[in-house]
């Protein structure tokens, strides 16, 4: 017997608060590192040479007002009882993606340190969700890295170490995908543990009947 929906609500609930919460976490750190750059005027980078600061505030701003929707959103959601769409993951997922892929060009591009916060999202969603939005985050991936490799080496496209890059990608696909596997097996498992709480329920419900 499947988990039910109202519980399946429940969970996806719970998992997208607790997003919220990390992307806080993430939003100050990276806001301190970016306040310590330009404490100590450390602004060069491999990509145009100089860091922008109004960009990267920007980017936090808008990280920090779209992060303040989502908590609203979903402290509304739990208040009325209400469980959220499953485009709504696929959406801010992307999203979380995009920003990483902004921040990436003005702090080093492909030697950027903010290349790990692929992996966090990914493997984040595919530890709560599964194989679907692992596959489709690292689509996304794929599609913004590349396009990062793009906007750096552009109009030459030749790309230093290119079988490291190839490297990281497969790297990430590899992890992305186990993640997936992982959290079905745990879904399949957490399933039969809900039947057989089912099954004993019943037979102790009919053994105290026919008592």
């Amino acid at each position: 017997m499947l988990i039910s929906s109202h519980r399946r609500s429940e969970w996806d609930l719970q998992n997208e608060i607790s997003k919220v919460s990390v992307r806080w976490f993430l939003i100050l750190t990276v806001s301190v590192y970016f306040l310590y750059l330009i404490k100590n005027n450390l602004f060069h980078d491999a990509v145009s040479g100089t860091l922008n600061p109004a960009y990267i505030g920007v980017l936090i701003l808008v990280n920090i007002f779209s992060n303040a929707v989502y908590h609203v959103f979903l402290v509304r959601r739990r208040a009325g009882d209400r469980g959220i769409s499953v485009a709504y993951k696929y959406i801010t997922m992307i999203f979380d993606l995009l920003v990483i892929t902004l921040l990436l060009p003005p702090t080093g591009g492909k030697d950027s340190m903010f290349f790990l916060l692929y992996l966090v999202v990914i493997l984040s969603n595919g530890i709560r969700y599964g194989m679907r939005l692992s596959l489709v985050g690292l689509l996304a991936f794929n599609f913004f890295y590349v396009g990062v490799l793009f906007f750096q080496f552009y109009p030459e496209l030749e790309v230093p170490s290119l079988q490291k890059e190839v490297l990281k990608i497969i790297g990430v696909w590899f992890v992305g995908i186990y993640t997936g596997y992982l959290s079905r097996r745990f879904e399949i498992l957490r399933n039969e543990v809900e039947s057989y709480k089912q099954i004993i329920r019943q037979m102790e419900n009919k053994t105290g009947y026919e008592k």
